[in-house]
C-alpha cells in the first residue's frame, strides 16, 4: 500500500465515504486500515508565490489540524522532507508584492512548480497578478498545464492566462473557472463559453463584474 499513489487513495476513500456498507471496505479490511492511515497522516500544504522588484519570494504553510495553533512557514526543502505518500498540495497562489518569507530564483520557482504539481489533486489555483505584471509567469504557468485542479481563480486577464485556461478546459477534475472582469479579450470569453455549451462537461464558468456574478455557463 505504501507505493499506491495518493490520488488513487483519495478516489477509493471517496467511494468508501459514499458507500460505507461496501463489504470490501469493512472495518476489519486491510484496505480500510490503509486508507485511514492515508487520511489521518496526510500532509496538506498551501504554496504561496509573489513577484516584486524583479525577484521571487515564496513560502509554504501546512493546513492546520483542527484545534492546533498557527502553523510555521515552510521552505521547499521542508515540504520535500515530508513522506511523499502523504503529501498533498491543496492550493497554489500567486500574488504581486505580497510579504512572503523566502527568496528564490526563477529556476527554483520552476523546479517547485514542476515537482509540486504532481502532488496536486483537485486543488485550487489562484493568481492575483495583473496582465502588466505577468512577464514573470510566462515560463511558470506552463509547468501547471498537467496539474489536477478543481478550481481556477484569476483576478486579471491577459494572454498568458488565456493560454493557461485553454490547457485546462479538458481537465475532467476541473469544476469551476472563476474570472474577474479585467483584461480578457472578447474572443476568448466567447471561445470558453462556446466550448462549455457544446461540450459534455461538468465545469462551471463564472465571470464576475465588479465582484458580482455576471455570467454563469454550465
Amino acid at each position: 500500500m505504501d507505493s499506491v499513489p495518493f490520488k488513487f487513495c483519495d478516489a477509493v476513500a471517496a467511494i468508501l465515504t459514499q458507500s460505507p456498507e461496501t463489504t470490501a471496505f469493512s472495518p476489519y479490511s486491510p484496505w480500510k486500515a490503509a486508507l485511514d492511515d492515508h487520511r489521518i497522516n496526510r500532509k496538506c500544504v498551501n504554496v504561496y508565490f509573489t513577484y516584486s522588484n524583479r525577484s521571487w519570494k515564496y513560502h509554504c504553510v501546512q493546513t492546520p489540524v483542527s484545534g492546533t495553533s498557527e502553523q510555521p512557514l515552510l521552505t521547499f526543502v521542508d515540504v520535500l522532507a515530508m513522506p511523499r505518500k502523504y503529501l498533498r498540495v491543496v492550493s497554489f497562489q500567486f500574488f504581486c508584492g505580497f510579504p512572503l518569507k523566502y527568496e528564490a530564483t526563477q529556476g527554483e520557482i520552476l523546479e517547485m512548480a514542476t515537482l509540486l504539481k504532481n502532488y496536486a489533486n483537485e486543488s485550487f489555483f489562484i493568481a492575483r497578478m495583473a496582465s502588466t505584471q505577468t512577464d514573470c509567469l510566462k515560463d511558470v504557468l506552463p509547468c501547471f498545464q498537467a496539474a489536477s485542479f478543481q478550481k481556477i481563480t484569476l483576478t486579471y486577464g491577459g494572454k498568458c492566462y488565456e493560454d493557461f485556461l485553454r490547457s485546462h478546459l479538458k481537465n475532467d477534475r476541473l469544476i469551476e473557472i472563476e474570472m474577474y472582469n479585467s483584461g480578457w479579450s472578447r474572443e476568448f470569453l466567447i471561445e470558453v463559453g462556446t466550448y462549455m455549451l457544446r461540450t459534455n462537461t461538468n465545469h462551471s464558468f463564472v465571470f464576475r463584474r465588479h465582484g458580482k456574478k455576471a455570467m454563469l455557463v454550465y
